[in-house]
């Protein structure tokens, strides 16, 4: 007999037994199977305990640790830990003779599965580890929140901590459950480590097909191939090649990339893209430009920023995968769509021999746009159709966490998007940069469990989570855990798109925000005196200093800095010095930088200015530079991937004067060299532009022309009208020398993150 069992509310003083059939309703669904009638387990009581933990399996060894400090934290007994034997009573972990005399056999279970069970005077614990953990949330009353020494376990205390007869098994839903980084990244204050946290939350993998990502990536280290074999990498549109990118199109890249297969198989040597019995398939962390006729026959212009390239990856991806089948057949070609070749092109059906492991690219909190969620699902699905087989996700945490501050939860969207697709999806990689548990714990708690089970009920965990961590302050701390879903995951936005003014117009506004810090102020009151709700409820609030300042920031313009376009009759002659007169009739805006979620002002000073005339608007940059000759200015392809890591200005332009994330950005090297984007497409180039550069003695300075024509305005420009962007600069010049002071510069840099972070993006006004 199987059933399902959720929790039972929970107890809000010492608990002295589980019921013999608990409901464990904010725990992932479990099957359970007919126990033996036997007295129930007592293992401990009054501080003491008869039991021992008994290690049979070294895949244990870190979680009988866990177990051991759980229980005596919830009972004043600390288990002995026994290894390589069984002296009963005790909790047995891992396969041994005895648990196979109770009728349990790990060679059976499924990959990852485990199972638990009692018998008189003993709990077996086989499988997989995590069966210990499991146990630790059903049996002891242990939740991990958050990181333990942050105050983010709970485990409620036992004075007698009993178990009844049971016989538990599970596996979970998705073999790939990956939550990185295995720690907080924190450049400023030492790194915090992450992985147990994570570990008692069930991130793993035990997937077969593994991708390595951004690979293979040094072939430009082999002088075999820079020498003799450039055909193989990427052809810029000036002729030169980008030998960090490979020619996906070129016949010889195809033969090279089997011959290195063929080498690894044959054990000559190790092959970065080869692992187990999987062949990679990941360009660089760059959009995909070729300019050779083989690839340019393969692209697609008209197909958006996520599909320009995929019918070139995807043709690659066919031939390897045909010809592996052939020489290499228990082999599996694993392909990552990102950037420019995300979405699934027309006409494609592989051989069979190929999985995806497809990039969500705007974030999954995002999903909760219709549009969004419908484009991803095309995705899915389109995938599917083309390789006949389940797909592995690549999902973002840090997006759009990086672009926007306010305390946004989405555990109803991850829930959707995981049963919607369940069976379509083999797990998930979840890509974060930091830190990102003190404000998003909720969703990223809620991820892990519904990777593990999509059947997580959401709304009882965070009942459940709010009541144990949060004393008498927990019925206030609920309903902000409500507003945060809420107007996240109901809200809609302009056209769907992100921007900081959009969430706090639409998801955010005033009467919002003012609700939540009113109520997390009542809460703060409400745990005054409980010093462990108190600690909880700071680590809580902590992100909301930041969600505050950033509403006043966007909406009320607080701390802005305007940049004024000076109309001018005399237009200046663009030869980067900017001597004529004109220039000093527009007021200067002064580049800062952002260090630690500082604005500071910057050691190699930058200066900006902007004109308009009939036909266009006008940008002049002065940049404080004590070695101009060492510039570093040595791409000269229009929209090469690797332009923004040379000394260049990033012009960023939202021509609607709305701020709701649609903008044109241009990328201007010291050479000067050109990348121009239209709302993330680099197939778009910019009629008319022109720029130029000037090296003075201890300077360097730039002239751009962009005609209005060309950014689709078609009004006349005037006092009145209003545009919002960004200015920045990325000093590169010595930044491998000992003395080296890199700097990215911006016009306004309170937000931080990205360049292209909306929220640092501040009105351009006209001036006639």
């Amino acid at each position: 007999m199987k059933a399902t069992l959720f929790f039972t509310a929970i107890a809000a003083t010492a608990i002295s037994v589980h019921a013999a059939d608990p409901t464990w309703k904010d725990l992932t669904p479990i099957s359970v199977k007919q126990a033996a009638a036997h007295p129930p387990l007592v293992l401990a009581e009054g501080g003491k305990s008869g039991f021992s933990l008994c290690v049979m399996s070294p895949e244990f060894n870190q979680a009988v640790k866990e177990l051991q400090d759980c229980i005596a934290a919830a009972t004043g007994a600390k288990l002995p830990i026994v290894d390589g034997k069984v002296l009963l009573p005790a909790i047995v972990l891992g396969d041994c003779p005895e648990a196979k005399a109770a009728g349990l056999n790990a060679a059976g279970l499924p990959p990852e599965g485990f199972e638990i069970k009692t018998a008189p005077g003993a709990v077996f614990i086989v499988g997989s580890a995590w069966g210990v953990y499991d146990f630790l949330e059903r049996f002891v009353g242990v939740r991990w929140y958050w990181p333990t020494d942050k105050g983010g376990r709970s485990i409620l205390p036992s004075t007698k901590l009993v178990v009844p007869p049971v016989w538990l098994a599970d596996a979970p839903v998705c073999r790939m459950r990956l939550d990185w980084p295995p720690w907080d990244r924190s450049p400023w204050f030492g790194q915090q480590e992450l992985r147990p946290l994570k570990t008692t939350l069930r991130s793993g993998n035990s997937w077969p097909v593994q991708l390595a990502v951004h690979h293979p990536r040094n072939w430009d280290k082999n002088p075999e191939y820079t020498k003799n074999r450039l055909e193989v990498f990427q052809l810029n549109s000036d002729g030169t090649r980008n030998l960090g990118l490979l020619c996906y199109g070129n016949p010889l890249t195809l033969k090279t990339y089997l011959e290195e297969i063929a080498a690894h198989a044959k054990g000559e040597r190790k092959v970065e893209f080869v692992g187990g019995k999987s062949i990679t398939v990941s360009p660089n962390d760059m959009g995909i430009g070729c300019h050779c006729k083989d690839c340019r026959a393969l692209w697609s212009p008209d197909a958006g920023q996520y599909g320009t390239a995929s019918r070139i990856l995807a043709t690659f991806v066919d031939k390897l995968a045909r010809e592996a089948k052939k020489r290499w057949p228990d082999m599996t070609v694993i392909f990552l769509p990102y950037l420019n070749y995300t979405d699934p092109p027309e006409g494609f059906k592989f051989p069979g021999n190929v999985e995806v492991e497809l990039c969500g690219m705007p974030g999954l909190a995002q999903y909760k746009e219709p549009a969004i969620m419908a484009y991803e699902q095309r995705n899915i699905d389109g995938w599917i159709k083309i390789t006949g087989r389940p797909i592995q996700n690549w999902h973002y945490s840090c997006w759009p966490a990086d672009r926007v501050k306010a305390p946004f939860q989405y555990p109803h969207v991850i829930k959707e998007y995981y049963t919607v697709n369940k069976g379509k999806l083999v797990g998930s990689f979840i890509n974060g940069d930091t830190d990102h548990w003190p404000r998003h714990h909720i969703s990223l708690y809620t991820w892990l469990k519904v990777l593990w089970n999509p059947g997580f009920d959401v709304d009882a965990y965070l009942d459940v989570y709010c009541a144990r961590m949060y004393g008498k302050a927990a019925p206030t701390v609920r309903e902000i855990v409500r507003i945060s879903c809420d107007s996240w995951e109901k809200s809609r936005w302009p056209e769907a798109t992100l921007s900081p003014k959009a969430v706090y117009t639409h998801s955010f506004p005033k009467t919002t925000v003012d609700k939540m810090l009113a109520l997390l102020n009542k809460a703060k009151q409400e745990a005054a005196g409980d010093e462990s709700a108190a600690k909880r409820l700071a680590y809580y609030a902590a992100p909301f200093k930041d969600f505050a300042a950033e509403y006043a920031f966007v909406m009320e313009g607080k701390g802005l800095r305007p940049l004024v376009v000076q109309k001018t009759a005399e237009k200046p002659v663009l030869d980067g010095k900017l001597d004529e007169a004109c220039w000093k009739l527009a007021p200067p805006g002064t580049l800062r930088k952002f260090v630690g979620n500082v604005e500071h002002a910057c050691t190699y000073p930058t200066e900006v200015r902007a004109l308009f005339t009939l036909d266009g608007v006008y940008f002049g940059l002065r940049m404080t530079e004590p070695l101009p000759k060492e510039l570093k200015a040595n791409l000269s392809a229009r929209d090469d991937g690797l332009m923004w890591h040379q000394d260049c200005v990033e012009l960023y332009l939202d021509v609607t004067g709305k701020n709701l994330g649609k903008f044109y950005q241009f990328i201007l090297t010291a050479r000067p060299a050109v990348a121009d984007i239209k709302d993330g497409d680099t197939a778009w180039n910019c009629p008319g532009l022109v720029t130029a550069v000037y090296r003075g003695a201890d300077f360097w300075s730039m002239e751009v022309f962009i005609p209005f024509q060309s950014l689709g305005v078609t009004e006349p420009m005037g006092s009145g009208k209003k545009w919002y962007g960004q200015v920045t600069r990325h000093r590169t010049t010595d930044r491998r020398t000992d003395k080296g002071q890199w700097e990215n510069q911006k016009l306004n840099a309170n937000a931080g993150g990205f360049n292209s972070n909306s929220a640092d993006f501040t009105e351009f006004i006209f001036r006639e």
